[in-house]
């Protein structure tokens, strides 16, 4: 699910039959004509309904519960009308704890208040039941978006789109399955943080893979399936390396797959560079391509068990549809520009021209996958550690036409996005961001911010 596209939700509105008396209006089914004006103006964005119902007792909890499931829905839009107590619509969110809350304050549309009566507090009294419901989330840690107040029922507009896409992403961040397999590069101090301390901060689970089990699952693989896939390779890929370098290569593709499907992983990371697997007999190379044709697919692998930008990878390709993993190598003082490489990774959802797979410049007996970098929009994206927790950084920018072939990986040019080139770098080390992060087309950093604000994470913009 991509920023803008559709995401499942359950649109639910408090009720409460107490000020039943205090309208001449059927109020009951004035509510009820105003959720189902909500929920087709939610469903005319895209967005796939999953179930819709007023809620005045546990009782319509219990029966919205059983109507649908609770793990396929990726947001619940609470649509407040009026005042209510809040209790019932509480408990769904409790039930629905890892799905992202967009709280609606609505009405009908905005009309001049003249000659305001008590009817109009209960019929257009969203400013009273807001606060009641998003109070009690603020005091309990539960992260909720506030929709503006001029929000349109029959056309909510781009502005709501976005929101409800962001926080399905965060949704989708919470489910994630991220694989750590190995130990951190010895030395990489900046890249080290605790299981823990990563599921609580994303909500997310960490999934613990040994050396051993990349390995076995490399040794798993038939020899007629390593055939059938280099086939299909040399189809939609060019080759310029050697038939046994590609086949081993193509083992440990099929390897990480494996592990992806068994686990059902969502992102991950690898060390290679251990005993275990590049220095090992049974594995013997760095496996760049499967890592980068794992994200090519959706599913983003960093190396050297870099999870925190593991991570990032999954938010940029759940936004952008594309996660390069990079580093910004150097600064070309003379075109304000910044060289992006890696040490073989890639991501060919990036480039619309095939990509070339030849001999690793870094790791003797490795082949690497390399494709252009399509000119345009980009924007980085980072996971960072700060004593009060976890913090995303984006900075917007563009890469160029031009990339680094001699780099022997998938290279690009980027520039900042505003001021001077080298202050907007400087902005982006001192929020944080380590030595790695992910590549994403378009501009999205407002999108992150967004994200960011559903899984309860401090943000950065370093544009």
């Amino acid at each position: 699910m991509t920023v803008g596209g559709p995401a499942v939700a359950l649109v639910a509105m408090p009720y409460w039959s107490f000020f039943e008396e205090s309208t001449p209006t059927d109020l009951r089914a004035d509510r009820q004509r105003l959720l189902d004006q909500v929920t087709e103006g939610v469903s005319s964005l895209g967005v796939r309904i999953g179930g819709s119902r007023l809620i005045e007792t546990a009782e319509d909890v219990e029966a919205i519960l059983a109507d649908l499931d609770p793990h396929h829905i990726d947001v619940l839009i609470v649509a407040s009308s009026m005042a209510a107590p809040p209790t019932p619509v509480l408990a769904l969110v409790r039930r629905l704890r890892a799905v992202s809350v967009v709280v609606w304050p609505c009405a009908w549309p905005a009309r001049r208040l003249e000659e305001f009566t008590h009817a109009d507090i209960v019929q257009r009294g969203g400013t009273v039941g807001t606060p009641m419901i998003t109070s009690v989330l603020f005091r309990e840690g539960h992260p909720f978006a506030v929709l503006p107040l001029d929000v349109d029922p029959a056309e909510p507009g781009a502005t709501v789109a976005a929101e409800i896409a962001a926080a399905g992403v965060a949704t989708q961040v919470r489910r994630s399955r991220i694989a750590r397999l190995g130990e951190v590069l010895p030395g990489y101090e900046s890249l080290l943080i605790s299981d823990e301390r990563l599921e609580t901060g994303l909500g997310a689970s960490v999934v613990r893979l040994q050396e051993s089990d990349f390995a076995s699952a490399c040794e798993a693989v038939p020899a007629s399936e390593i055939t059938t896939r280099v086939d299909a390779l040399r189809n939609r890929a060019g080759i310029d390396c050697d038939e046994e370098s590609l086949r081993v290569a193509t083992r440990s593709t099929v390897a990480l797959e494996a592990l992806v499907e068994s686990h059902s992983l969502t992102a991950g990371t690898l060390n290679c560079h251990c005993a275990g697997i590049r220095y090992s007999p049974s594995v013997a190379h760095a496996p760049c391509i499967a890592l980068g044709e794992s994200t090519s697919r959706g599913v983003p692998w960093t190396c050297t068990g870099d999870v925190l930008t593991a991570a990032a990878m999954l938010i940029s390709s759940l936004i952008s549809g594309t996660s390069l993993y990079q580093e910004i190598e150097a600064f070309d003082p003379g075109r304000g520009d910044f060289v992006l490489a890696n040490s073989g990774e890639h991501d060919t959802r990036w480039s619309d021209q095939p990509p070339v797979i030849g001999a690793s410049p870094w790791w003797p007996g490795s082949i690497c996958a390399v494709h252009p970098v399509t000119a345009g929009a980009a924007t980085l994206v980072a996971l960072a550690q700060s004593p009060s927790g976890l913090r995303l950084i984006a900075a917007e920018g563009t890469v160029t036409s031009e990339s680094e072939p001699t780099t022997g990986t998938t290279s690009a040019r980027f520039t900042w996005g505003s001021g001077r080139r080298e202050t907007g770098w400087q902005r982006w080390v001192e929020s944080g961001a380590g030595h790695h992060s992910a590549l994403g087309r378009g501009h999205f950093a407002h999108s992150v911010r967004r994200v960011a604000h559903h899984l309860g994470l401090g943000f950065a913009a370093a544009h």
